[in-house]
């Protein structure tokens, strides 16, 4: 006869989700880096076809691939970080309408609850 092992399955803390709130800095970051890689991988593509010797063609070929792709990858996060930005107003608007405080709270004056009845708060 063999014993069967019980397993303990070790519960996981739901650890709070952090709101990702994009700020103006991290947003003129992320503008300032796209700017950066898009100029330096134009200047490479630029060098590129103006050079004459087969090396620093594949050089500079190569150069304005990577930049241009580190580009791509900032537009992309600046797109997420604008986007996230739009819907974070959405979402501030909702949570206003839906936050309990003691009791219900909807548009207009909120309303708390004591011992079974409904008063509106001044």
């Amino acid at each position: 006869m063999t014993k069967k092992k019980s397993v303990k399955k070790k519960s996981l803390k739901k650890t709070a989700s952090k709101k990702l709130v994009p700020s103006k800095k991290k947003i003129n970051l992320v503008l300032k880096n796209l700017v950066l890689f898009v100029t330096i991988s134009l200047i490479s593509f630029v060098l590129y076809n103006f050079s004459n010797s087969e090396m620093f063609r594949n050089l500079f070929s190569l150069l304005a691939m990577i930049f241009g792709f580190v580009a791509v990858a900032f537009l992309i996060v600046l797109l997420i970080f604008l986007f996230l930005k739009m819907t974070e107003g959405k979402r501030k608007r909702k949570e206003k309408i839906y936050k309990t405080q003691l009791g219900v709270l909807k548009r207009g004056k909120p309303k708390i609850i004591l011992k079974g009845k409904m008063r509106k708060l001044k």
